[in-house]
């Protein structure tokens, strides 16, 4: 039984014959010749299935997940010493003054609802 394609679809040469294939403007290829053609075409889109799958990392939910959390966790830490450096407790906060401090504060706090507008 030999195949031809003719528009992605593979026809039966033995019904329709091969004058008449080759008639409606197709190619007509014995199988010896059709065969390593397809698989050849099919080890290429499994490489590229392959590449497009394994090298960009896929991305999932608890990736998204996990990586929003610790930058709210972050973002937060900074929040505490920044609240700490605002009542004097810390030493460690090099600008001791409240309108930096305020503002530092002020910018956290955006960073933080615009993360949880993310969620």
């Amino acid at each position: 039984m030999t195949y031809v394609i003719i528009n992605g679809y593979a026809l039966e040469t033995a019904k329709l014959g091969i004058a008449t294939v080759e008639s409606l403007g197709a190619i007509y290829l014995p199988v010896y010749k059709l065969g390593p053609l397809r698989i050849l075409i099919v080890l290429i889109g499994v490489a590229i299935a392959f590449i497009f799958t394994v090298f960009p990392y896929p991305t999932l939910s608890k990736d998204i997940l996990r990586r929003n959390v610790s930058r709210k966790f972050h973002l937060l830490s900074d929040m505490f010493v920044l609240t700490q450096a605002r009542l004097g407790i810390a030493v460690s906060w090099g600008n001791k003054d409240p309108a930096v401090i305020q503002r530092a504060l002020r910018r956290v706090s955006i960073r933080i609802i615009g993360l949880q507008n993310l969620c």
